[in-house]
């Protein structure tokens, strides 16, 4: 081979495994974000549950404010991770994302509403609850197959 040839395959090489240890790297944390607004979900919903009783309305405000303040930063630094590392990611996982934040943020606005209309989070979000479940799992499963090792054997494309 010749020396430009040999350059040429080993920067290929390197730009390939730079690749892959980036998105080996992206996807899990992306994954680990979105489950982190799922499991904060479960405890917004346990901790509005409780101060829903209370009588004094400005103090149940409040606390409504900062469980949802809460949930409102872990979505965006979702969303801010998601945009700057959208170019290491498939089609599929983007599409998975995207749809899967449409539903979060879809749930996310309805608490928000249901509140301020009703002064309660009484309401049926387990539908859209699940949805977001059923979400995730699918985003997961894209995932999961794109850092198996059997989908590099999958591929349609022999070399």
């Amino acid at each position: 081979m010749t020396e430009k040839a040999k350059y040429d395959i080993s920067r290929k090489l390197f730009d390939f495994e730079a690749y892959a240890i980036k998105k080996h790297t992206i996807y899990p944390e992306l994954y680990q974000r979105l489950f982190e607004i799922q499991q904060q979900f479960i405890k917004f919903t346990e901790n509005t549950k409780r101060f829903i009783l209370i009588k004094e309305s400005d103090k149940k405000d409040e606390l409504f404010l900062r469980e949802t303040d809460q949930l409102e930063i872990t979505i965006i630094n979702a969303v801010d991770y998601f945009n700057k590392n959208e170019l290491f990611l498939s089609k599929s996982v983007t599409s998975n994302y995207i749809e899967t934040m449409s539903v979060i943020k879809d749930l996310f606005s309805s608490y928000i509403t249901n509140y301020y209309n009703n002064q309660t989070l009484h309401g049926d979000f387990s539908e859209k609850t699940e949805k977001i479940d059923a979400k995730i799992m699918l985003l997961k499963e894209s995932i999961y197959k794109e850092l198996s090792y059997s989908h590099f054997e999958e591929t349609e494309e022999k070399v």
